[in-house]
């Protein structure tokens, strides 16, 4: 199973049914990219590969509000004040979104695991994986992270719970990590 976190218009998760992935589930809270995710998918007949779910993944479920950005719809992040992010764009409005903790999705669906986890929710990733205890980090098999900032607290904790990380396209606010689990 692949999840897709921050689906914005379903193009990844496109790519990864069409890839060959049997079951694509895909999260995305803003209701305005979900529905384009949602109708996109039905365009391509994928409907019944891509599960879209108008949810977040965080640290623990519950409700939280969703920081948009005025022109760069696939920004929107549930990050708090004083990240790279908050100076870098326009954040205009707010919205109310739900939001599950990993246990809850895996739960919701009804998998134990997960084969590949794309987390790309624009600087929620730091309190996501800092939050998330060893045993449910490692209920991925691979985690593909896009970071915004300094990504050794990320790595440190993944390689702490068994992962082997790989930083790829490591720019100043941007970059991303690819997290394979290490059988112990």
């Amino acid at each position: 199973m692949v999840v897709d976190v921050g689906a914005y218009n379903g193009d990844s998760a496109v790519f990864f049914a069409l890839a060959g992935a049997r079951r694509v589930i895909a999260l995305e809270p803003y209701p305005p990219n979900f529905e384009l995710a949602t109708e996109n998918l039905r365009r391509m007949g994928l409907e019944d590969r891509v599960l879209m779910l108008p949810v977040a993944l965080g640290a623990q479920r519950g409700k939280a509000q969703l920081q948009v950005a005025a022109h760069e719809p696939d920004a929107n992040t549930l990050n708090p004040a004083g990240s790279p992010l908050q100076r870098l764009i326009d954040f205009t409005q707010t919205v109310e979104v739900e939001v599950w903790s990993l246990e809850d999705l895996l739960t919701q669906v009804g998998q134990e695991e997960i084969d590949f986890l794309k987390l790309d929710c624009e600087g929620c990733e730091f309190g996501l994986i800092e939050a998330l205890p060893v045993q449910a980090l490692r209920r991925v098999k691979v985690w593909h992270i896009e970071y915004h900032a300094a990504p050794q607290p990320l790595v440190r904790k993944l390689e702490a719970a068994g992962f082997s990380v790989e930083r790829r396209l490591d720019r100043r606010f941007l970059g991303y990590l690819v997290a394979r689990r290490r059988e112990v």
